[in-house]
């Protein structure tokens, strides 16, 4: 098989008695050897996320077959099976489980694919400190391994540290957006044609990485600029809507009525 090795709470199969969203039951690590497969478990009662480490392999959940290599998240949810299919080198992942009446639904909440690919370098630290709390268990540690636990979750979703092609043209784009924004000439055609880039291509882009439009979140900046002024200074709502970057009056209005459910004035005047 190769290596293994693995830390599960104390009297694993029972729940905490502190109330928590979630709770962390085991983590470890497999370090395969070339060709080897074994089964994982049936009707596990448990979410597990797996993190590729190095090398490849398969998971087999229930009927599905998943390609898990450096970088990639695979996740099983409870009452599922699994079985290790080893590639044609050594192949080293990282895992965890968490359970509680909620942890399916709580994992479903994130709308993750079951296989999540190119999710990062698998954040070595946090597990390592998952064993650890795992070991100790007082309420501060149990705390602190729901924290653990949504920090690599979210980790597998992707970080703001992606250097890839499409993720520092989304960054670009916000740099610009935030630049602009006061400009009522800037929309999205302008600024796709600074970066160079088709508008459906950006589009495209920036929802798989922000999951809202790139036009979307060029108004939420006005719309935000201008709420702020709106609460905070004595100028003229014609003025705030220039310098927010929405030049008609009517659509200012219209805008700021979609976000709050009160015309500009209105606002204001509801603004301690």
């Amino acid at each position: 098989m190769g290596a293994s090795q693995s830390v599960r709470r104390p009297d694993f199969t029972k729940l905490p008695e502190l109330p928590l969203p979630l709770y962390v039951r085991s983590t470890g690590r497999f370090q395969l050897d070339p060709h080897w497969s074994g089964p994982g478990g049936d009707n596990s009662p448990f979410v597990q996320i797996f993190w590729g480490i190095s090398g490849s392999g398969t998971i087999r959940i229930n009927a599905q077959k998943m390609t898990l290599s450096t970088n990639d998240v695979a996740i099983m949810f409870p009452g599922e099976s699994h079985h290790y299919f080893a590639g044609n080198e050594a192949w080293d992942l990282r895992w965890f489980t968490f359970d509680g009446p909620g942890a399916a639904a709580f994992m479903r909440s994130y709308s993750y694919p079951r296989l999540i690919q190119g999710a990062g370098p698998c954040p070595h630290r946090l597990f390592e400190e998952l064993e650890s709390a795992l070991l100790e268990m007082s309420p501060f540690r149990q705390r602190r391994l729901v924290s653990l636990a949504t920090e690599i979750i979210a980790l597998a979703g992707g970080s703001d540290d992606d250097n890839s092609k499409h993720a520092r043209l989304v960054r670009r784009f916000i740099e610009l957006a935030q630049a602009n924004y006061s400009n009522s000439s800037v929309n999205v055609n302008t600024l796709s044609g600074i970066l160079g880039v088709h508008r459906s291509t950006l589009a495209r882009i920036f929802k798989e990485h922000m999951l809202i439009n790139p036009g979307d979140y060029l108004v939420r900046l006005r719309v935000q600029h201008a709420l702020a002024l709106l609460r905070e200074s004595d100028k003229s709502i014609a003025e705030i809507a220039d310098l927010s970057g929405i030049a008609d009056p009517s659509y200012f209005c219209r805008t700021v009525r979609q976000a709050t459910g009160m015309s500009p004035r209105n606002y204001r005047d509801s603004s301690p």
